[in-house]
């Protein structure tokens, strides 16, 4: 046994530092790498909040409501047409007042929102021009109207009216005598299309605004003869209109 008084000696163990030569390059790989991947937790930040996120209850992330107005921004339309009289509604009235206008002198355009002429006949199968002709009136012989119902009975597009000396017309023969009487009078038509505004210069009408399936244009005139059957043109340009009450 050993003396207590003998001091007991420990093993001496002897550790090698490696020069920085060797260590320094691969903590700065380690560092590269750390950097590397805070970037791409940086990145993602804003997806994990997105996901992680409760539903808001601001106000200003949600849709905005419906508006009962909107504002149409402003735009140069093409001017598709210019004419001395413009007629809009191509009934019976509008052919009377174009073929008229045409035969006057003036070159003229008729505006028909159907695929056809005839208005009241053609749309609506009303197949007479003569419903007031009885006994005890005094009519004239002549006029356009007169001259609608004879060409389409020498085309053959009529039927003699039981009540009267009118000829009953053929609703969709009249569309050929239509486009006979714009024709041979030189009116150009425009169908399919619908007047949406009226243009004003120097407070007076100047034309109309129009649309159909070429777009939205001008057709610029020097008269606009409104035959639509309601008003429209008239409304359009700010004439006073009286609404009834339906009851």
């Amino acid at each position: 046994p050993r003396k207590p008084s003998q001091q007991q000696e420990l093993p001496r163990v002897c550790v090698a530092r490696r020069p920085p030569s060797l260590w320094l390059p691969a903590l700065y790989r380690v560092a590269l790498r750390l950097a590397s991947l805070w970037r791409r937790i940086v990145s993602l930040a804003p997806v994990a909040k997105l996901l992680c996120a409760p539903a808001a209850e601001d106000e200003s992330s949600q849709p905005a409501p419906f508006q009962d107005e909107y504002v149409e921004p402003a735009r140069s339309i093409p001017v598709s047409d210019t004419c001395d009289v413009l007629v809009v509604g191509g009934g019976p009235a509008g052919l009377s007042a174009a073929v008229a206008a045409a035969r006057a002198g003036a070159s003229t355009m008729l505006i028909e929102r159907h695929g056809c002429f005839g208005g009241c006949i053609t749309a609506v199968g009303m197949e007479t021009l003569g419903w007031y002709r009885y006994e005890g009136v005094v009519e004239c012989e002549t006029g356009i109207g007169m001259e609608m119902e004879r060409m389409a009975a020498r085309m053959g597009g009529t039927v003699k009216w039981p009540f009267n000396s009118s000829e009953c017309l053929d609703a969709d023969y009249f569309k050929i005598v239509a486009d006979h009487l714009v024709s041979d009078a030189g009116v150009k038509p425009l169908l399919h299309t619908i007047v949406v505004e009226a243009i004003h210069e120097g407070g007076a009408l100047a034309g109309v605004i129009v649309e159909n399936k070429s777009g939205r244009s001008a057709v610029r005139a020097k008269r606009v003869i409104d035959c639509t059957g309601d008003a429209d043109v008239a409304y359009l340009a700010g004439a006073r209109c009286t609404k009834r009450d339906r009851r």
